[in-house]
């Protein structure tokens, strides 16, 4: 059973006093409001007031010998009175016992009562603070929703921001490809260029040399073309001379 404090007992007496004056319907809840008390504590005092109350009711209902009808004190002698006496005497033992057992039976059930109530608020308590750990569960599986969609959307972001750019490293291999195959073909023309001028160097060569030897014979030949020049310019001249000298002669 709940314990109830000096200060609690005084503060539920209070609120009781105070809602009975306002004539207003004492209930659990009202009067836990009223005192600032838990429902348990609420509920035992309440409990607890009720039960002296009909205790005393049922104390001052027992509490007094009902006098002898008129008739029969008038009818009887004073040995009746006694007889009379006795018998209240027993009903009183007896109202008693019964009373005594109904109270046992009503402890016992209140107790039992009691022992259920708090077992229910131990099962409300553990239930609220299951509701807690659920609440906070959820919290922290929202909370980590959250991060998760906002990872997924950085990851999206990424994601795109990767293809845009393997588009463009695609489109610049294609580009590269395409220039490499233009360079290949560039150098492939320029070695069949080159191939070309080596032949034609050595074309060039060739007849530079057949010119330097033409040139060697040709000049070989104006030294002999010149001697021979020489040599008729010689004979001439002697030829020239011989008329001359024959003129002289006969003159």
């Amino acid at each position: 059973m709940t314990e109830i404090t000096p200060d609690q007992q005084e503060s539920l007496a209070s609120a009781y006093e105070a809602l009975s004056s306002a004539g207003d319907t004492i209930t659990i809840a009202s009067l836990r409001s009223a005192a600032g008390v838990s429902q348990n504590v609420a509920a035992g005092w309440l409990r607890q007031r009720r039960d002296a109350e009909a205790a005393a009711e049922r104390a001052a209902q027992l509490g007094s010998t009902p006098a002898a009808p008129e008739k029969i004190i008038a009818a009887h002698t004073a040995s009746l009175e006694a007889i009379w006496a006795e018998a209240v005497a027993a009903a009183r033992t007896e109202a008693k016992d019964l009373y005594q057992a109904l109270l046992d039976d009503e402890v016992r059930a209140r107790g039992e009562a009691d022992e259920r109530a708090d077992q229910a608020d131990q099962r409300a308590d553990d239930a609220a603070d299951k509701a807690d750990r659920l609440a906070a569960e959820l919290g922290e599986a929202k909370a980590a929703l959250a991060d998760l969609r906002s990872a997924q959307a950085s990851w999206t972001e990424a994601a795109e921001a990767a293809r845009a750019e393997a588009k463009a490293a695609a489109e610049t291999l294609s580009e590269t490809q395409t220039a490499l195959v233009r360079a290949q073909e560039t150098q492939a023309a320029t070695t069949t260029a080159l191939s070309d001028l080596r032949a034609e160097r050595t074309s060039w060569a060739q007849a530079a040399e057949v010119a330097r030897t033409e040139a060697r014979d040709a000049t070989s030949a104006l030294a002999e073309a010149r001697g021979e020049l020489t040599a008729l310019r010689a004979v001439l001249a002697q030829q020239t001379e011989a008329p001359a000298e024959d003129g002289a002669a006969t003159a």
